[in-house]
């Protein structure tokens, strides 16, 4: 009878995830870690990186099992994790290409700054406070669609000296200023006043 009808989609999801976690370790990493117990047609995941800015950037993909009725643990490590917040997104892509499933997870890396930057907001002048022993490091700032320009290129900076950077080329808004060591990556917000 018309009104009284109903459907049901009885399809199975592709992936069914128990747990999806970011750990954080001593020795500045992070140990992403993921259990399914049922897996239908999936091909492989994606695990994506994003900071404060929310920018998700790929990072790493895994074989998947294709078909599992079993738990199955996953895991990885970030090895160039953000200071501060990281956020990871996991996708299940199917044997088809499809993104099937997106899981979300965050770690806060906590960790004394080896600088310190000033002011921020900035009409034009930046500065840096470098506060760690002789180390070769490269900065650049990158505006919120991704175009990048290097502001020092890889170079020995002294302890406790202040490096300087005009930023009157860039238009005001929002960058992302990025600090890289040899053993770290650094993501700062800065904001350029008009």
């Amino acid at each position: 009878m018309p009104g009284n009808a109903f459907t049901c989609d009885l399809s199975i999801l592709p992936v069914t995830l128990t747990f999806f976690e970011a750990y954080a370790q001593a020795n500045q990493t992070v140990r992403l870690v993921w259990e399914t117990i049922l897996e239908v047609d999936n091909a492989y995941y994606v695990l994506a990186r994003a900071g404060q800015d929310l920018h998700f950037e790929t990072i790493a993909q895994i074989e998947g099992a294709g078909q599992s009725q079993i738990p199955l643990l996953y895991q990885w490590i970030d090895t160039e994790p953000f200071s501060g917040i990281n956020y990871y997104r996991l996708q299940a892509i199917d044997i088809y290409g499809e993104v099937s499933d997106t899981f979300i997870t965050s770690v806060v890396m906590e960790t004394d700054s080896p600088y310190h930057l000033y002011p921020n907001p900035t009409p034009d002048w930046l500065y840096m406070k470098w506060q760690l022993g002789a180390s070769p490091v490269s900065v650049s700032i990158h505006n919120i669609s991704g175009q990048e320009w290097i502001l020092s290129p890889r170079q020995q900076l002294e302890p406790n000296k202040t490096y300087a950077w005009n930023l009157k080329f860039l238009p005001p808004g929002l960058y992302i200023l990025q600090i890289k060591t040899e053993q770290r990556r650094y993501v700062e917000k800065i904001i350029l006043q008009p």
